[in-house]
């Protein structure tokens, strides 16, 4: 991988990382204003962002839904580590490893979900 290569997966993780924390402050906010539980949250193009606790679920039409991580050209996977919903989102390489970092889910109403930051990487 050249320089500008891995100067490119560092922008595009950097930019996914920052929809991720734009997205979930968004939703929170306009989640409490709301009111109501769970919170059904619609984003202008009618599409609804799923849930979690108020905040956008670990999920495809949750966080990546949110934060629109499909038109940053960055890919998502869902896993669980202990019943807990995580979200790693990651650029992809043609080889070796990418650069990634995980979204958990919000465990309990009123808990604020997290992004493991021991997981941000881009060899």
């Amino acid at each position: 991988v050249g320089p500008w290569q891995q100067r490119l997966r560092d922008l595009r993780l950097a930019q996914a990382l920052a929809a991720v924390q734009a997205a979930d402050a968004l939703y929170h906010a306009r989640c409490v204003q709301s009111a109501t539980r769970p919170c059904r949250i619609t984003l202008a193009d009618g599409q609804v962002v799923a849930d979690a606790q108020g905040h956008p679920a670990a999920t495809a039409d949750g966080m990546a839904r949110a934060a629109d991580l499909a038109s940053l050209g960055v890919q998502w996977r869902e896993w669980r580590q202990h019943e807990l919903p995580m979200l790693t989102v990651f650029v992809p390489t043609p080889v070796g490893a990418g650069c990634e970092f995980t979204y958990v889910q919000a465990s309990t109403w009123g808990a604020q979900p997290g992004i493991d930051r021991h997981s941000a990487s881009c060899p």
